[in-house]
């Protein structure tokens, strides 16, 4: 048992279904990979599972944790792992599940901690490679550091750039940074290496994916997204970031202060809806 089970798709395509299904039939825990679905606070505005799917099938990292703390990508990659190792050794697949691509993208990848670099660093660079030549470049950085010769072949023009790059950025050898820093890559790696992966991409036809969002919205009313809202309400200035980001939640927290008409509300986020799922099927469909 070292697979992971990965299901991606924009927001209303059928990926919790999906993700229900697999597991009931592959004896499987289903992982949250949205960012809006951690917060214990906000069910109905995220499409979190119900009390009778969390009874049905386990399901870890839903509802779990403050919107009134702050919770970034680094927290869900460390929770993130975690939660695919307590499948395993349970002996059972972990599924992830959601709509956050980036999240994803980094639990997959890993999270590049080398020094970044200011495009006015990298056009310096490029004009000094042009001038000096890469043999000029590669002696520079010899001198700076001889074990670079033992590392770095001296054709190898990607390598040399990026270092010398740094280099003029930090002042620094990147092999100083790795080392110092070796313990912060090593948590932030990915995890392509380690498990064999396999995943599933859920994109419908985009007329298809809209209608759903927009019903998405009306189901949400329906069950409750206003009463939800009211009980953030009073405390919204003391909601992180993220959280306020949260459609359908934000229009109604514009309607409850008097801002836009109801009617206006559920259009607004309607529309959001769309653009957003616009943007992950994009992100999805060239990404992965």
């Amino acid at each position: 048992m070292n697979k992971v089970f990965i299901i991606i798709g924009p927001t209303g395509s059928g990926k919790s279904a999906f993700a229900t299904d697999h597991a009931t039939k592959n004896n499987g825990i289903i992982i949250n990979s949205d960012a809006f679905q951690v917060y214990k606070e906000i069910s109905i505005c995220t499409s979190c599972p119900s009390s009778k799917d969390k009874a049905s099938l386990e399901h870890l990292l839903y509802n779990y944790t403050s919107a009134y703390e702050d919770y970034s990508v680094a927290n869900w990659l460390e929770d993130a792992k975690e939660s695919i190792n307590y499948a395993i050794s349970k002996n059972k697949l972990p599924i992830l599940v959601g709509g956050s691509a980036m999240y994803i993208y980094l639990l997959i990848n890993g999270i590049d901690d080398t020094p970044k670099v200011s495009p006015e660093i990298k056009c310096a660079a490029k004009k000094d490679f042009e001038d000096l030549g890469i043999e000029k470049i590669y002696s520079k950085l010899l001198e700076i550091d001889k074990k670079i010769e033992t590392k770095i072949n001296k054709n190898d023009t990607q390598r040399i750039m990026r270092f010398y790059e740094v280099y003029l950025a930090t002042g620094k050898n990147l092999w100083d940074f790795y080392e110092n820093n070796s313990d912060k890559i090593k948590s932030n790696t990915g995890i392509k290496n380690s498990y064999e992966i396999e995943m599933h991409k859920i994109l419908p036809e985009r007329e298809i994916l809209y209608e759903k969002c927009d019903k998405r919205i009306l189901e949400f009313m329906k069950n409750g997204a206003m009463d939800e809202a009211r009980s953030l309400y009073p405390e919204t200035h003391n909601l992180n970031k993220s959280a306020k980001k949260i459609i359908l939640l934000r229009e109604l927290f514009d309607y409850l202060d008097g801002k836009i008409s109801l009617d206006d509300t559920i259009s607004l986020a309607q529309k959001s809806t769309r653009n957003y799922a616009k943007r992950q099927y994009t992100w999805f469909r060239n990404k992965f």
